[in-house]
């Protein structure tokens, strides 16, 4: 038994090492508002893979940087529901302030910020215990949060009083209340040098933040009600979703000067970007649709279909493989069994998390 395993093992071995390191690939989150689920898109394929039960209302989507678990913001009933995202299953839920709806994820991956933006406040959760360790007051309104690159301050978008408000991750202290424009609501953090974007729904326009003063240096006008911000990963770009004309801005970051406008879907609501830069993912909220934007053209190449009112979305890397029991003295046959399923699980790696 053991002579015909060996040659038939090296040959699938070989086979599958090769198709392991090509199957690489992002997995695309999508919350759907209506219909309470999570959408999971495949990027390798562009499909939809699997739909996750998610709460009512779910909203605003982070993966973790190692992409083992998608958070997700439930505003329907004040909660935080966590996926485990190699198994797609409600792993945890964790109570948070009234009206969550934006949610991002330290580096490290420790701690997950929610805006709260009924109860104008930030929760602060342990992502170890799934707890709230802190919830701090917010503006009015808040809505997007985002976390500096080194994990020490975090932004948060207050809609109704125009501001972004600069938190110490260390101690919750707002350092700083910046004036960026009428409604803000998407902020992001350039991965190039740390500056601020926050688009600015109800003046049509982005700002920008200098991280070392504070201050808006530069506004540049966009479509119509912007929504959501994303950066590419070399901080080249910026990419607008405007929900009022169903376009995608497509920004020279240099310049803040805009460069291509992209149709897309119907009110689309958030994006996001892989880390090699090649796609943005834009959820429709309209037309029930995921656009996939070729970043090299700026030329939509795809249109997904998701569940009822797509609303955040976030990429991130394949999971962590689930446990396997250790395979030590296991017969010929279940060994390899073993071997191949492992090999079959995507490896993980070059993908980036957000909106």
């Amino acid at each position: 038994m053991q002579i015909v395993i060996r040659p038939v093992a090296a040959a699938l071995l070989a086979a599958m090492l090769v198709a392991g390191g090509a199957a690489a690939q992002p997995f695309i989150y999508v919350a759907n508002v209506f219909d309470g689920t999570v959408s999971v898109i495949d990027g390798a394929s562009d499909a939809v893979v699997a739909t996750v039960a998610a709460g009512t209302q779910p909203t605003g989507v982070a993966v973790s940087p190692d992409g083992a678990r998608v958070y997700v913001t439930r505003f329907g009933d004040d909660a935080l529901s966590v996926i485990n995202a190699a198994s797609r299953t409600l792993a945890g839920t964790v109570a948070v302030a009234g009206g969550p709806n934006g949610v991002a994820v330290s580096p490290d991956g420790e701690r997950v910020y929610v805006a709260s933006h009924q109860a104008n406040a930030l929760s602060v959760i342990d992502a170890a215990s799934l707890s709230v360790i802190a919830t701090t007051p917010a503006g009015s309104g808040p809505i997007g949060v985002a976390v500096s690159h080194d994990g020490s301050r975090i932004y948060v978008a207050n809609h109704f009083d125009g501001t972004v408000q600069v938190v110490d991750a260390a101690t919750l202290a707002t350092v700083a209340t910046v004036a960026t424009g009428a409604g803000p609501i998407g902020v992001e953090v350039s991965p190039a040098d740390g500056s601020v974007a926050v688009t600015n729904r109800d003046g049509d326009s982005l700002a920008r933040i200098d991280a070392a003063t504070l201050e808006v240096t530069a506004t540049a006008a966009v479509g119509t009600a912007p929504d959501g911000v994303e950066t590419a990963p070399d901080g080249g770009r910026i990419y607008v979703t405007n929900s009022g004309d169903d376009t995608v801005s497509v920004i020279d970051a240099a310049s803040l000067s805009v460069i291509a406008t992209i149709a897309v879907g119907r009110r689309p609501d958030c994006g996001a970007v892989t880390l090699d830069g090649s796609r943005v993912y834009v959820a429709n909220f309209d037309d029930d649709t995921v656009s996939v934007i070729d970043a090299a053209s700026d030329v939509v190449i795809g249109s997904i279909p998701v569940g009822d009112g797509p609303v955040g979305i976030d990429v991130g890397p394949a999971p962590p493989p689930l446990a396997v029991a250790p395979a030590v003295a296991l017969p010929g046959l279940v060994l390899l069994a073993v071997l191949l399923a492992a090999l079959l699980v995507p490896a993980t790696g070059g993908w980036r998390r957000r909106c």
